[in-house]
């Protein structure tokens, strides 16, 4: 997910489902998907994300531990591995990577009332796709 052995601009679709929540560097997987995206292309991500303000759940009877700015694991002595990441991180770097959040899904493992008529994802699903050009 870091370095796709892909042209740039040649994907109308790109997906990347809970892969992230194991990339150390959200920064470089969410620029490289930037880059394989064609200009009228779009991309489905998940992550883990936390809303300012939310108490983390008990995910594996683990309690969630700070890992970075912004990150938490539930398994700190294993760098890079199930993390989850601040939504505002997310979001800002997704616009830095020229991206702009077309819509977002609030998953399932935030334990909070779900509406009916949503999906059911486990993560949070942000759905991006390139800025529009000026």
């Amino acid at each position: 997910m870091q370095e796709l052995p892909s042209p740039a601009s040649s994907f109308t679709v790109v997906t990347a489902g809970y892969g992230l929540r194991n990339v150390p560097r959200i920064e470089q997987a969410i620029e490289e998907i930037a880059r394989v995206l064609a200009p009228d292309g779009f991309a489905a991500v998940t992550f883990r994300s936390v809303h300012e303000g939310e108490a983390l759940p008990r995910t594996r009877d683990r309690e969630w531990v700070p890992v970075g700015a912004g990150v938490w694991s539930i398994f700190p002595e294993t760098p890079g591995r199930a993390l989850a990441y601040d939504d505002a991180l997310v979001r800002s770097t997704i616009a830095d990577a020229g991206l702009v959040v077309a819509g977002a899904v609030t998953g399932r493992w935030h334990r909070r009332p779900i509406d009916p008529g949503s999906p059911a994802l486990g993560a949070d699903a942000y759905i991006v796709r390139p800025t529009p050009a000026a």
